[in-house]
């Protein structure tokens, strides 16, 4: 998630913009605070075995359905030879996730345009 300091007067915030490439970008008030979050979805399925989705943060919506959270799908299966805990896979790890968070900002800085004029960043 991202946030960012924005919303002083705290006002109730619950946004959802439909992008072309079909991922949907929340934006959200955090209770109690001034601070503004965003998340990106991404359609996803649930299945009846292993691994039951291709994401480990699912939300359904009324509108959009199943959506998974985009920094925080499965990895691919590239990552399975990698021995578990070696600096190689740790690093590997870090820099997918990282290319997703980038990716994410990114598009909530699209869908949100207003919410970063002057340089701000998620």
């Amino acid at each position: 998630m991202f946030e960012q300091n924005i919303n002083p007067q705290q006002q109730r915030i619950n946004e959802w913009v439909e992008l072309p490439n079909g991922m949907v970008a929340h934006r959200f008030d955090l209770c109690f605070s001034p601070l503004v979050g965003y998340e990106l979805y991404e359609p996803t399925v649930l299945r009846m075995h292993y691994p039951f989705s291709d994401h480990s943060t699912i939300f359904l919506h009324d509108t959009y359905g199943r959506l998974g959270k985009l920094t925080s799908r499965n990895l691919p299966d590239s990552f399975t030879p990698l021995p578990a805990g070696s600096d190689e896979r740790i690093t590997a790890v870090e820099g997918y996730y990282a290319e997703l968070t980038a990716e994410a900002a990114s598009l909530i800085r699209q869908a949100f345009p207003e919410d970063f004029e002057g340089g701000a960043s998620p």
